[in-house]
């Protein structure tokens, strides 16, 4: 599914230049957001399947989507073999309460010992669902590579489409607009 997507390398990271490789692909077409991730690394995987919290301590591509208008805004979560979690939040950090989370589709193309091939598809329905709106959105896609059981990976590994200035992804006021990802 993702080898028809043009993929993109990550060129930052929360250390500055990107020192292990990854690339993305991003796309937003009928109605429907599709984002793909390949690394060149051996994988860190967790062994969790399906819909599940606590993705990023391994490596995992997330996108983060959010309504200026309201602030509020998603995340999404996908490992190499296809296991996914989401989140809606009302503000940096504040769980949505009253929103269930996005549904995506997601699919793993490889895992090997050379690295990785996953992405998802989420439909726009859904983030309007969660967000109330799909106009002015702007996001950031982030890349987690070696994994961070401890919280201690380098940040060299921890990549960025939007140049972050502090070491968190949950800094909406610096994420782009869907054009420039």
């Amino acid at each position: 599914m993702a080898e028809a997507m043009t993929y993109k390398p990550f060129l930052w990271s929360l250390g500055g230049e990107a020192k292990k490789r990854g690339d993305y692909a991003f796309n937003v077409q009928d109605n429907v957001i599709e984002l793909g991730f390949k690394s060149y690394e051996s994988p860190y995987v967790s062994d969790a399947t399906g819909f599940h919290e606590g993705l990023w301590h391994f490596d995992c591509g997330e996108l983060f989507l959010l309504q200026p208008a309201t602030g509020r805004y998603l995340e999404i979560n996908l490992a190499p073999n296809g296991a996914w979690w989401s989140c809606v939040f009302s503000a940096v950090r504040q769980r949505a309460v009253d929103t269930l989370p996005p549904q995506v589709e997601g699919w793993c193309d490889s895992v090997t010992e050379e690295g990785w091939s996953a992405g998802f598809r989420l439909p726009m329905v859904e983030v309007e669902r969660c967000l109330g709106s799909s106009k002015g959105l702007s996001g950031n896609i982030t890349l987690i590579l070696g994994g961070c059981p401890d919280r201690q990976v380098p940040l060299e590994n921890l990549h960025s489409v939007a140049k972050l200035g502090a070491v968190d992804f949950h800094r909406p006021h610096e994420w782009l607009t869907l054009a420039d990802l």
